[in-house]
């Protein structure tokens, strides 16, 4: 037996001299003792059976990935693991993001896709039932037990008929399929009015995501209403305080520069008004920079975005988010999932826009040959294949211990970056300071839900 390259060490907690052991590709999450902590770490079996580990223990380690036989079985479960994650289907829902329109009434900022919209790009009615059959034909292929439909923009909410189109002839065949069916707006919040929300609950309306940049002067600012400029922020408040208690709310914010302090203002005057205890979820992220104009992505909008994402300004930023979002009361998620980027991936959620054309990342919407599909087709396309093919996990250093959290990252950024989609895109120096904090958050969590993994007997380990 020897210690698998992806088990990760945090010293000193929770409290000095103990240690957690964390296992990247397992998740597996076990509190151990200095004795132990330095046994695994100058690891021989005849180790852990002098100090009294049975085969019992020694196989419990292993199951939880922390312990391999050898150096190739260690190579051959993250492969098998890379495999699943690539080609494993979800059947317990399946994620379809519909673009009902390219046209906004707002004129963000940092908009990705303004680089990109044209008036015309509105989602007509022989499309979306060529979108409906598409959707059927998957919901059969994979049998999946739930069907989510997230309708999106430009602002979704400016083409009512297509989403009341669509949602009309998917939720009565779901149902006579015993297929869960759920709709949910991701909006600018401008249009959620009361009257609109009860008028599409009856079609399987059961959420919105609301982006706020901060209070009025920062949202007002970053998010005008188009061709006025006037501010939008007081009736997109008065409109979530109509219908939060109608449907779930998630409010998406974003941030610049690695200053955080307009999002703790935002927290502080929804929870001022009585509205952040009706909030279901409160999501963040930095801005980032954008794809250029259709035919030159290369032109990369807002370069000096990039500088959201130092290391020095984003986990400063988002530990403080955290802090804050922990003392009112909110969910807050350690951030340790096992992710893969939805390019690099087969059958999982995907993004259909005006012309029926299928992406795997909302970023490239307005990029036709980005589009891994068409519902017009059977299957994905070569470009789907290219991304599929690249396996971008097998371009990581060898022996980095971040591979199944991180995948090799996003191929967004891969191609700010070096104008390649298919590039390395390592942040080992980011997740270096990232992961060692969010191992300790997710202990904190597990531990308060009584949820730590324990080697079975082992002699050293503690609850």
């Amino acid at each position: 037996m020897q210690l698998s390259k992806y088990t990760i060490f945090v010293d000193d907690y929770p409290n000095a001299g103990e240690s957690l052991i964390f296992h990247s590709r397992t998740q597996a999450l076990v509190k151990i003792n200095a004795e132990l902590r330095n046994i695994l770490i100058g690891l021989s079996e005849n180790d852990l059976i002098s100090n009294g580990f049975r085969k019992d223990d020694l196989e419990s380690l292993h199951s939880m990935g922390f312990l391999v036989r050898d150096e190739a079985e260690d190579q051959e479960l993250l492969e098998r693991f890379m495999e699943q994650k690539k080609y494993g289907i979800n059947q317990a829902y399946f994620l379809a993001t519909i673009l009902t329109t390219y046209n906004c009434n707002f004129a963000c900022t940092y908009c990705f896709e303004e680089s990109t919209r044209t008036s015309a790009q509105k989602l007509d009615r022989p499309t979306s039932d060529l979108i409906i059959q598409w959707l059927k034909r998957k919901v059969e292929k994979l049998g999946v037990r739930a069907l989510e439909l997230n309708y999106y923009g430009g602002e979704p909410l400016l083409n009512q008929t297509a989403i009341e189109y669509i949602s009309g002839e998917m939720k009565p065949w779901c149902e006579s399929k015993g297929v869960v069916f759920r709709a949910v707006f991701q909006t600018n919040g401008m249009l959620l009015t009361p009257q609109l929300v009860d008028r599409f609950i009856p079609l399987g309306l059961v959420a919105a995501q609301v982006s706020l940049d901060g209070v009025k002067a920062v949202h007002d600012a970053q998010r005008p209403m188009r061709g006025t400029g006037k501010g939008t922020f007081e009736t997109v408040i008065e409109n979530l305080k109509a219908v939060a208690d109608k449907i779930r709310i998630v409010i998406a914010a974003g941030y610049d520069k690695g200053d955080p302090e307009g999002l703790i203002e935002l927290l502080d005057y929804l929870d001022a008004i009585g509205l952040l205890k009706k909030i279901k979820k409160f999501t963040y992220s930095p801005i980032h920079p954008s794809l250029g104009p259709q035919g030159h992505a290369e032109d990369i909008v807002a370069p000096a975005c990039m500088s959201n994402y130092d290391k020095e300004r984003l986990l400063p930023a988002d530990q403080r988010i955290k802090d804050v979002m922990r003392q009112k009361g909110l969910p807050v998620k350690s951030g340790l999932s096992t992710s893969m980027c939805q390019l690099n991936s087969g059958d999982s959620g995907v993004t259909i826009d005006t012309q029926g054309l299928i992406f795997k990342c909302n970023a490239m919407l307005g990029h036709p040959k980005l589009a891994v599909g068409n519902v017009r087709e059977e299957g994905y396309n070569e470009v789907h294949k290219r991304f599929l093919d690249s396996d971008a996990w097998k371009k990581c250093d060898g022996d980095c211990p971040y591979a199944p959290l991180c995948n090799s990252g996003c191929r967004l950024f891969s191609f700010f970056k070096t104008q390649d989609f298919m590039a390395k895109s390592c942040e080992r120096s980011y997740m270096d300071q990232f992961v060692p904090q969010a191992i300790k958050k997710e202990y904190d969590i597990r531990k308060a839900q009584q949820k730590i993994e324990m080697p079975l007997a082992a002699p050293l380990a503690q609850s």
